[in-house]
């Protein structure tokens, strides 16, 4: 069987594993748009001073190591 979602995106989460009874209409995973993200981080205090509004920021994830991206 192939699922389809009718705009393109990423899958997430899937949200059944196999063999779990699916009624129509449930839903399978959670299709995510990678184009703008929000990124919560924590910064140790004594790095304060060097941060700044609108500083662009690069930002990598370990499921996606070779996908960086430089964000304002």
């Amino acid at each position: 069987m192939k699922v389809m979602a009718p705009f393109d995106g990423t899958a997430g989460l899937k949200l059944v594993d196999v063999g779990d009874y699916v009624k129509d209409g449930a839903d399978l995973v959670n299709i995510e748009d990678l184009a703008a993200l929000t990124v919560q981080f924590a910064l140790p205090e004594r790095y304060i001073d060097r941060l700044r509004s609108g500083q662009a920021v690069e930002v990598a994830v370990d499921a996606l190591p070779a996908a960086a991206s430089r964000a304002a």
